[in-house]
């Protein structure tokens, strides 16, 4: 059997862990072995006659290393001295001792023994292999062993097996020092339950010299250790996200996945008129009476144009709640009361933001063309979810149940003879908003945001009205035509421009306007998003979903999610299992957690929402801790102390 570079530097350890004994004054010699700084461990009967006497160690490469005393001896039928230096040699190597406490594991019969001593027809030191047949039955046990042939000078030298590249037992006596017929050694388990302190010493060494570890056989832990460690990390990971403690990051990683997706194009069925802060300035030279940003006069005038231009819808995203200034301008409640495709907005809730306890819609405007503007945001002021519907509070001045985007886009829908039913029913409850195509007969659902979606894990309001995440396109802003106020009023926008689109009218300046937006795309003020523009993106993905054009952001199932972060997990847990060194395996957990969100953008490209952070806390978790325990497994070391069978005292000389 070819011997690779490893087992031949073991085997090369082993002979500078082995010292030749001599008692001054007496025939003959024997072997001995460093178990720990300045301790040698040997059979009795080499040093059985020392007495007090200082027994002189000395080695192949060394003639004089020291004298030792013997500190502990165990005769027959344990045969085993432990010797100590007068003066230690820092840094001197030991032998690394398997104490595995189940024998089956140290010594199997046809494991390949190695050994090193000083036998008297070598004087100066030579290797002895042999081939174990297993252990006797005797108390303690006998490690017996054959092809191999045992001379004088032997006893007490360390018995390696090539197996586990560990010493499993010393060896104790010859069964015919004439022919290679083998002979017997005392385990290691035997010799540990009597020099107990032992195992301290060899666990203290081998952690500071790394010299006889760094040539073990790479041991892992077994498969199913792996698994169940990495899936435990993953139910641990999976029960914090629960939780909602993972819910924060998450949601940032869901911004960055929506910022960094390609762009969806520009939305041609819309179409914005913004009021701008020079808009404002040209109603005051006129010396019209404002209310907010916008006079009655001018809304009037900006309502006969659009009409005139026969757009589809046009969506008044103003409050225009003051009925004695409306009394004044008779012409244009006529024009909220009877034009059909004229959506108003009202205000349901109290907002901190506006300070008011709801608003009216505007007066005499039916409620079938009246819808909510209430937004909601996430605990860190980001809107990412669009309201459909809900069941207004008792009280409030605003009593539709359907959103201002819901009707625009309804109105719209209307004749592309695409129809959707009240998601709210007569108790309140809230149920998936529904589209039906009568020309198709196709449907197509708007399912609600649950309270355990995605990265929203823990969403107290989650049950507030029929949500849905709001897919933005990515070109934020960009993605639909504006025309200012003044430019539709001087006629410099051409009519085709409205024709059969839906025309949203808002405020988009700053001056005393709070109807700005943190989205997605950021929480700075350059990055905020005006309330007409967020009304866009909800119109806009509402008649996407309905006429099957776009899709909403989809998440997979919980049950998926749990596979999908236990997957992860376990793959983390196997790539610790695999690698050995720390270098490879932050390099292989920088390339999985790189594959992972590869994956996880690629499908946000298609509107895919996939877990992100708990799958890569499970693979750097999983990694880190199988690593750490093939590490320990490799330094461990397990001894049987708390046997009373086992303790007993060294008899001291």
């Amino acid at each position: 059997m070819v011997q690779n570079e490893g087992s031949v530097a073991l085997e090369k350890l082993l002979e500078l862990c082995t010292v030749k004994l001599n008692i001054p004054g007496k025939a003959g010699w024997g072997t001995g072995f460093f178990v720990a700084p300045g301790k040698i461990l040997t059979c009795a009967h080499v040093v059985k006659d020392a007495g007090t006497q200082a027994v002189k160690v000395s080695s192949q490469s060394h003639e004089g290393l020291g004298e030792a005393s013997v500190v502990g001896v165990f005769l027959d039928p344990f045969d085993i001295a432990l010797l100590e230096l007068k003066e230690p040699i820092p840094e001197h190597p030991c032998v690394y001792l398997d104490s595995s406490i189940h024998q089956e594991r140290v010594i199997q019969s046809s494991d390949r023994l190695y050994t090193y001593g000083y036998p008297d027809d070598f004087p100066l030191g030579a290797p002895v292999t042999t081939a174990c047949e297993g252990l006797t039955g005797d108390s303690p046990p006998i490690i017996k062993f054959k092809q191999g042939q045992i001379r004088p000078g032997l006893s007490g030298s360390p018995l390696l097996n090539q197996r586990t590249s560990k010493v499993c037992g010393i060896v104790k006596f010859t069964r015919d020092r004439s022919n290679d017929l083998g002979g017997g050694a005392v385990p290691v388990a035997a010799i540990l339950s009597k020099f107990s302190e032992l195992g301290t010493l060899q666990n203290q060494f081998h952690k500071q010299n790394r010299q006889w570890v760094n040539l073990l056989p790479k041991t892992r832990c077994h498969p199913r250790v792996v698994a169940s460690i990495s899936i435990g990390i993953a139910i641990a990971v999976g029960v914090v996200r629960f939780l909602g403690i993972l819910q924060p990051v998450e949601l940032k990683i869901y911004d960055h996945l929506m910022q960094t997706r390609l762009g969806a194009g520009v939305d041609d069925r819309i179409r914005i008129v913004e009021i701008g802060v020079e808009d404002v300035a040209a109603q005051r030279e006129r010396d019209e009476r404002l209310l907010g940003s916008l006079s009655h006069e001018s809304l009037l005038n900006l309502l006969t144009k659009l009409v005139s231009s026969k757009p589809r819808v046009i969506g008044m995203d103003l409050y225009r709640e003051n009925q004695d200034f409306l009394e004044e301008h008779p012409e244009l409640i006529r024009q909220f009361q009877s034009q059909p495709n004229l959506i108003g907005v009202c205000k349901a809730n109290d907002d901190e933001k506006y300070q008011v306890s709801g608003i009216e819609p505007p007066p005499r405007m039916p409620e079938n063309r009246v819808g909510f503007s209430d937004f909601i945001l996430d605990g860190d002021d980001v809107l990412r979810r669009q309201i459909l519907a809900f069941q207004p509070p008792e009280g409030s001045p605003c009593s539709t149940q359907i959103s201002f985007g819901l009707q625009v886009a309804g109105h719209y829908l209307e004749q592309e003879n695409i129809f959707y039913d009240n998601p709210i029913d007569s108790k309140g409850a809230c149920h998936s908003l529904r589209f039906s195509d009568r020309d198709s007969n196709e449907s197509r659902i708007l399912p609600n945001l649950l309270s355990y979606t995605g990265g929203y894990q823990y969403q107290a309001d989650a049950s507030y009205g029929c949500q849905v995440l709001l897919n933005y396109q990515a070109n934020r802003q960009q993605f639909t035509k504006t025309f200012t106020l003044e430019q539709v009023l001087t006629d410099q926008v051409k009519p085709e421009e409205f024709r059969d689109k839906i025309v949203l009218i808002g405020v988009t300046h700053r001056d005393n306007v709070q109807d700005y937006w943190n989205t997605p795309y950021g929480v700075q003020s350059d990055q905020e998003m005006p309330g007409v523009m967020v009304q866009a993106q909800m119109v806009s993905q509402i008649i996407g979903v309905a006429t099957g054009e776009r899709s909403l952001i989809w998440v997979m199932p919980q049950w998926a999610e749990w596979l999908w972060i236990i997957a992860w997990s376990t793959a983390g847990g196997f790539l610790g299992w695999r690698v050995r060194s720390p270098r490879s395996l932050g390099i292989g957990i920088a390339i999985a957690g790189a594959s992972l969100y590869i994956i996880c953008l690629a499908s946000f490209q298609f509107n895919g929402w996939l877990p992100l952070l708990p799958p890569l806390l499970g693979v750097g978790t999983s990694g880190v801790v199988v690593w750490w325990i093939n590490l320990q497994g490799t330094l461990s070391y397990s001894f049987n102390r708390n046997n009373p069978e086992t303790r007993s005292k060294s008899v001291e000389l």
